[in-house]
């Protein structure tokens, strides 16, 4: 959302303030857990949001949520409880800065100082071992060459863990805007666009034909692999301080 004089109007909330609200799987939980209390729209995830969303942008509404208990990565990765774990990370961190898309998957406290924050993603019955699926997709993409965070996957298949992408090594947020914010798409139009609107996003957005040749390095693999939601919400630009544009992931 560029500079300019008149006002932007869109009819709902412009896709850069939606595009970091929980879908599908957390929504819902969110929503059970809380509808005693308010009527959980959007503008009352952002206030519970707070400055823990992905990316720049965050919001104050004067509420302050206590901070959850820290898990360590060997915790999660080597779970041997009878209890499923995921359900318990869901109850103790539904609000620790929510994640986006319809998977279920919870942001999660690290415990030890100087680790970045990590989001851990299970499965359910529709798609079982998502999890061993998406680990060795990104696998994939690293030994191609392509960048990718930091992933695991438990010893049980149960989690994969990916670190947060939005925090640099000094603990600085990253700006980010997913591909359909940068196209004035919401949520639901995430499926309505082509790779070549993706490139040339790219290119208008960026002014680098280096980063226009990772897109399409990124594309081709998506194709490569099989991926078939590689939609517009899972390709973003990331932004330095200085509000330029960084790279594109």
């Amino acid at each position: 959302m560029p500079y300019q004089p008149e006002s932007y109007t869109h009819g709902t909330l412009h896709p850069i303030f939606t595009q970091n609200l929980p879908e599908g799987y957390l929504r819902r939980y969110i929503s059970e857990k809380l509808i005693r209390y308010a009527n959980v729209d959007d503008m009352y995830l952002l206030a519970l949001m707070g400055e823990k969303g992905i990316g720049h942008l965050s919001y104050d509404a004067g509420i302050t949520l206590p901070e959850p208990d820290p898990i360590t990565i060997d915790d999660i990765l080597h779970w041997s409880d009878k209890e499923s774990l995921f359900p318990q990370l869901l109850d103790r961190y539904y609000l620790n800065g929510m994640a986006s898309g319809v998977q279920p998957k919870v942001v999660v406290s690290r415990s030890t100082l100087l680790q970045q924050d990590v989001i851990v993603k299970t499965f359910d019955d529709e798609f079982p071992l998502l999890t061993v699926n998406e680990f060795v997709c990104m696998k994939c993409a690293e030994y191609c060459g392509l960048d990718i965070p930091k992933v695991w996957l438990s010893d049980d298949l149960q989690h994969y863990v990916v670190e947060r992408f939005d925090v640099d090594n000094d603990g600085n947020k990253i700006g980010i805007e997913d591909y359909a914010t940068l196209m004035g798409r919401t949520g639901d139009q995430k499926y309505l666009g082509s790779y070549e609107n993706v490139m040339k996003a790219t290119h208008r957005n960026t002014h680098s034909p280096e980063e226009v040749e990772k897109m399409f390095k990124i594309i081709a693999f998506n194709c490569l692999i099989g991926n078939g939601d590689a939609h517009l919400k899972n390709f973003s630009l990331q932004y330095s301080t200085s509000q330029s544009v960084r790279h594109t992931t």
